[in-house]
């Protein structure tokens, strides 16, 4: 295979280049892709923002009953990783959101 020259059309991909863009993690489109109605910048930065303060929240506050727990749907406070998953959580959501976006 000669890497100088280009693939043939019936080996490129068409939308490679735009996945974040599809689900609404960038502003910034590649070619002539749509988005699905869900994956709005907007609705995808709300979502993202309930779940850093809600995990933030969740690592901040002391340890309480477990029927908390089960309302505010943290369930690795079950499993005993209560602090590990909120904290991959809120970093995850940080880098992607506010971070990759700049």
């Amino acid at each position: 295979m000669d890497t100088n020259r280009l693939l043939p059309p019936e080996l490129r991909v068409r939308s490679a280049g735009s996945h974040m863009y599809i689900i609404g993690l960038s502003l910034y489109g590649f070619g002539s892709q749509k988005r699905h109605f869900v994956h709005k910048p907007i609705l995808v930065f709300i979502i993202s923002l309930h779940m850093f303060l809600r995990n933030l929240l969740l690592i901040i506050l002391p340890e309480m009953d477990a029927r908390v727990y089960l309302l505010m749907g943290d369930f690795p406070y079950f499993t005993g990783m209560r602090l590990q998953c909120n904290f991959i959580v809120v970093f995850v959501i940080f880098i992607f959101n506010f971070v990759a976006n700049t």
